[in-house]
């Protein structure tokens, strides 16, 4: 009876350690201690896409992307809804102020979208990534009027 203990601790330990891989994928924690939309942007083998939003509360974690990563690059924006700051950075992405999923990422405004600037995130090629949005990385640029 003693030899089957651990048997079953060994069955535990790998069955937690598939379920945490099989949670990779594209996680953004708020760090503030505001509300923030987020939106992302990347390449799904086929095309561009980009998506939103996400509403974080102060201080939670959220699983935007769920699965191993497929592509190295991947491109984020928020907004701080209470400060009217922002994480952008200087790549052009189409977002809409409503819940979106957008295919490609030019002539924004001709397709009736709004052009962001997103900021690029290299994940190094790992399987699973976690974005922390921190007051240091927040630009106030006055209210944009996002979800």
């Amino acid at each position: 009876m003693t030899h089957r203990l651990p048997v079953f601790i060994f069955f535990f330990v790998c069955l937690f350690a598939m379920l945490s891989r099989a949670e990779a994928g594209f996680q953004v924690c708020n760090q503030t201690n505001n509300p923030v939309g987020v939106a992302i942007g990347h390449h799904n083998l086929t095309s561009w896409s980009s998506l939103g939003w996400w509403n974080l509360r102060p201080q939670q974690c959220q699983d935007i992307l769920v699965g191993e990563l497929i592509s190295r690059y991947y491109y984020l924006y928020a907004a701080d809804y209470n400060q009217a700051g922002e994480w952008s950075g200087d790549i052009p992405m189409c977002i809409e102020y409503q819940p979106f999923e957008i295919e490609g990422v030019g002539d924004c405004a001709t397709r009736g979208h709004e052009q962001v600037l997103f900021y690029e995130i290299d994940t190094g090629e790992e399987k699973d990534w976690t974005e922390d949005l921190t007051i240091a990385g927040r630009v106030i640029t006055g209210s944009r009027g996002l979800p």
